[in-house]
């Protein structure tokens, strides 16, 4: 993660790719493996960009460098990041810390799901009522909004 972190004037070429291929290494729906090219093409094309999957191929191999500023933005947005992902460190190393720390929630949130398993009907009912209750002292409402 260090050289992901720049300076990004150092090789920009580098720092991009090392951050392009983060992505695709950490970031997708959970218990899958990683998005393909063609899946991030599509992804983009859905919010109405325009990059090929054999160019995002070119980019990840370091075999084109210097990518359009549109081209950074949708491939930072393709995995829900912010559009200055690519180009600024302080918005990179803010965001991988926050991604982090939802990454460090979800796993705490699975462990929970994973021992509600084989528990009885009342069983689950008490867990609900308690997470409501803990919610309720930290002035939260029963339900996330």
């Amino acid at each position: 993660m260090a050289d992901m972190l720049g300076p990004a004037s150092v090789d920009d070429g580098a720092v991009f790719r090392e951050r392009l291929n983060w992505l695709f290494e950490h970031v997708h729906p959970p218990r899958r493996g990683a998005y393909s090219n063609k899946e991030v093409a599509a992804r983009i094309a859905g919010f109405g960009g325009s990059l090929s999957d054999s160019y995002i191929s070119l980019l990840r191999t370091g075999k084109r460098i210097n990518p359009s500023d549109d081209a950074k933005d949708w491939l930072a947005q393709a995995f829900g990041f912010p559009e200055r992902f690519f180009d600024d460190d302080e918005v990179a190393a803010e965001t991988l810390r926050q991604f982090a720390e939802v990454k460090s929630k979800q796993a705490g949130i699975e462990g929970v799901f994973y021992r509600m398993i084989g528990l009885s009907a009342d069983g689950f009912a008490a867990v609900l009522k308690e997470v409501d209750r803990v919610r309720e002292l930290e002035g939260l409402p029963p339900t996330p909004e």
